[in-house]
């Protein structure tokens, strides 16, 4: 017996032969997704990406200034803000390979862990001996730790040919 209604109710077999929308390509995933945060979420983002982009460009040419995590925000914070931006910087010449590396693998060259956790221990170190007060030595130590076990629990880097 059908019940009253139930035409209006789509049946599995409907479903199986209704036709499947195209797939959508990562590009066009990253446009929608964007298009889903409030206007102005979206240029807080794409004016902290442009921020990230010039400490990233900075650091590149600074030795004492990382530069690839500025990148990495960068490359975040246009892929929820503007494609347009992301594309470009993952597929600029000088600036692109090491975002395009870090999103391909994870992975962070051994003398890059090096450098991030001496230089945190340095920090913590200046800090102490400087006299901070406690208060204010323990949340950074806190922060210094996980950061660290971050750093240091990604892969190794593959050395180049």
């Amino acid at each position: 017996m059908i019940e009253a209604g139930s035409r209006d109710r789509e049946s599995p077999a409907d479903a199986l032969c209704a036709p499947a929308p195209p797939p959508m390509g990562a590009a066009e995933e990253r446009a929608m997704e964007s298009l889903a945060l409030p206007g102005w979420a979206r240029w807080s983002l794409f004016a902290l990406g442009f921020v990230f982009l010039g400490f990233g460009a900075l650091g590149l040419v600074l030795p004492v200034m990382p530069g690839v995590v500025f990148l990495i925000l960068a490359a975040a914070c246009f892929a929820r803000s503007s494609p347009r931006f992301e594309s470009w910087l993952v597929n600029h010449r000088h600036l692109g390979p090491p975002v395009v590396t870090w999103r391909r693998t994870g992975a962070i060259p051994r003398h890059a862990k090096l450098a991030a956790c001496l230089g945190m221990a340095a920090s913590f170190a200046v800090m102490t001996i400087g006299g901070a007060p406690v208060v204010a030595i323990a949340p950074v130590a806190a922060i210094m730790l996980a950061c660290a076990a971050y750093i240091l629990t990604r892969p190794d880097a593959p050395r180049a040919p």
